[in-house]
This record gives C-alpha cells, structure tokens and sequence, in this order.
C-alpha cells in the first residue's frame, strides 16, 4: 500500500471513530472511502442526467470545485 494511502486511511479513521462505538480495523476505514466515493459519484451522475433531461450540459463548476 502506498504511503499516501495510508494517510488516507489513518485520516479516515480519526474522523469515523469517535462516531462508532467499536474499534475500527483499516479494512473497515478502506470500505467507508469506498462507499463515501460511490455515493458522491452516484449523485454527480444523478445530477448530471438531470442537466441533460433539462437540455443543459453538464456544469464545469464542479472540475473546479473537485480539482
């Protein structure tokens, strides 16, 4: 694992323990940024076919804001 990952992951952990009653493992904090990632990508996408439906294009604020 890459160091940067591990950062990551540590970073992960201290903001989810105090919120979870029992110890966190790194593959708990692993799957939490998994499942953070896809519910982000999951409402860009929602967003996204919105604009299209609408006939507008996909908003280039968010590369800025994501960048």
């Amino acid at each position: 694992m890459k160091k940067s990952d591990d950062n990551l992951i540590d970073r992960t952990l201290e903001v989810w323990q105090p919120r979870n009653g029992q110890r966190l493992s790194d593959e708990d904090a692993r799957a939490i940024l998994e499942n953070v990632t896809g519910f982000f990508t999951l409402l860009l996408e929602w967003q996204t076919n919105e604009q299209q439906k609408k006939g507008g294009g996909q908003d280039e604020s968010y590369r800025a804001k994501s960048a």
